[in-house]
């Protein structure tokens, strides 16, 4: 499931609350909006794809 994935993917605290707020802001948006289901699957792939990169961006900085 991409919800573990971005929450697993997120240990640093810093982006886990970057990623809880986006998941349950994408949840509603799909309830409201009636996205197709594939395109919000996409949406949380691309999200853990950022959070990583500065994941990563932010350790070789440190």
């Amino acid at each position: 499931m991409a919800e573990k994935h971005i929450f697993m993917s997120t240990q640093n605290s810093k982006y886990q609350s970057t990623a809880c707020f986006s998941f349950f802001s994408m949840t509603n948006i799909s309830y409201m909006e009636k996205i197709n289901r594939q395109h919000l699957y996409l949406e949380k792939e691309r999200i853990t794809f950022i959070l990583l990169k500065n994941k990563i961006l932010d350790y070789q900085l440190s």
